[in-house]
């Protein structure tokens, strides 16, 4: 699959990405850099989420990401403009477990996260996905 094709050029920046996209990408660099700072992230994905129900499960999310993930995530630094690959996808993941389209989710990550992984991360960012 062609990485052009998933990834449009206008995406590798995040002020052109969604408002509540380029939220789960901060979040996500946040999570990265807080935990390995050996800090307590749930705090500051709060802030971005808007909800500490929410950023808890992004947080258990965040663990099978970091489980499952064939290589180390790769995220850009958090004052950086430029979304990496990886940020990308796991938001393409979350939009397509959001509209419930498993084909789509297994058909982006197919390639790279075995059967087993990709049902857990799918009903992980289903539950996500799921209000208050």
């Amino acid at each position: 699959m062609l990485l052009s094709k998933i990834f449009p050029a206008a995406d590798n920046c995040l002020y052109d990405v969604p408002k509540n996209d380029a939220c789960l990408i901060l979040s996500v660099r946040s999570w990265f850099v807080m935990r390995h700072a050996g800090e307590d992230p749930l705090p500051h994905i709060s802030r971005y989420l808007g909800s500490s129900i929410i950023a808890m499960r992004f947080g258990v999310m965040m663990e099978v990401v970091q489980q499952i993930w064939p290589d180390r995530f790769a995220i850009c630094r958090p004052c950086c403009r430029g979304v990496s690959i990886d940020e990308m996808l796991l938001i393409r993941l979350i939009r397509a477990a959001r509209e419930g389209a498993a084909p789509v989710f297994d058909q982006l990550c197919a390639e790279m996260i075995g059967r087993d992984g990709r049902h857990l991360l799918y009903h992980h960012d289903v539950r996500l996905c799921v209000d208050e």
